[in-house]
């Protein structure tokens, strides 16, 4: 019984300081000092993960940047160090898991324990499913999820022993709300979610909840990764610049929320794919003109597949 009415008192106090906290100003809640603290961020040598590792680095952090672009890596190394950043790049291919554990190891070694890890490496293939080669679909998979396995099981244990450290997985909103035209990266993202979200459960466990999870799920960013995309946008769902996004970012990392969903109607949207019928959802979501570019994409597809 007692266990019970504990049970209840604490989803109503959670429920309530979960909706409060969506309402509150940006810059109101505290945030957590990040000063000297070592941060890893995968895809750190340009895009989002190079204006991630500068709003870290502002705030005093140690930064170790992986990526597999050696030149975009060394210019962005180069440019921190010039502002008074420590920091380390190193070419790494995500997709290689051997590659993750062998770095992995070289930066424990020669550098320290990381505190903040962040999952940011990520492609899209932007293509209607049927159109896109197998090796895409094993690639994306590789680098948009099953890099943040191999990552976390480089680090993370370390984390545990010592009672302290941040997991950032990098998801996106196609991974609350299915997606068509973009079906491979909807998918990764969706585990990338599930991998958030269900690690920040067990970590609960077996750090007595000193190792912290936030899953991010942006709408469509200006970056590199959507160059190649006619990217739909709203009043209600804007496309982010990517100073904004940092900044929003930046502030649900450092106030370690759990899951954060930008811009903040994101929240609605996926609340209202999970509670109305799936033909109203999409009635409502799915505009004539990104059906029509779907429909003339997949007409180029072999009437016959194999």
């Amino acid at each position: 019984m007692l266990e019970g009415l504990l049970q209840l008192f604490n989803f109503f106090y959670y429920l309530i300081l979960g909706c409060i906290t969506a309402l509150l100003p940006r810059g109101f809640l505290p945030r957590k000092d990040v000063k000297g603290k070592l941060v890893l961020i995968t895809g750190g040598g340009n895009g989002l993960g190079k204006y991630l590792a500068i709003a870290f680095g502002k705030l005093g952090s140690k930064l170790v940047l992986w990526d597999i672009d050696k030149k975009s890596l060394d210019q962005t190394v180069e440019e921190l160090k010039k502002s008074g950043v420590e920091c380390w790049g190193y070419v790494v291919d995500v997709t290689n898991k051997n590659s993750i554990y062998e770095t992995a190891d070289k930066v424990k070694e020669t550098i320290g324990a990381i505190d903040i890890l962040i999952n940011n490496a990520g492609i899209a293939n932007a293509k209607p499913f049927l159109r896109t080669p197998d090796d895409a679909l094993e690639r994306i998979m590789n680098i948009n999820i099953m890099a943040h396995f191999y990552t976390c099981k480089a680090f993370v244990p370390a984390m545990v022993e010592k009672k302290s450290g941040h997991i950032v997985t990098m998801a996106s909103m196609a991974g609350k709300t299915p997606s068509l035209g973009i079906v491979d990266y909807s998918t990764s993202k969706f585990a990338a979610v599930g991998f958030g979200s269900a690690l920040g459960e067990e970590l609960k466990v077996i750090s007595d909840g000193t190792v912290k999870v936030t899953t991010i799920c942006p709408y469509f960013i200006k970056t590199n990764l959507t160059a190649n995309i006619d990217l739909p946008s709203s009043t209600l769902l804007p496309v982010l610049e990517i100073e904004e996004a940092v900044e929003i970012m930046m502030e649900g990392i450092l106030t370690e929320q759990t899951q954060l969903i930008l811009p903040k109607f994101g929240y609605t949207y996926s609340v209202l794919y999970n509670l109305l019928p799936t033909k109203a959802f999409y009635s409502l979501t799915e505009t004539k003109l990104i059906k029509d570019k779907l429909l003339e994409e997949l007409c180029k597809v072999d009437k016959k597949i194999d």
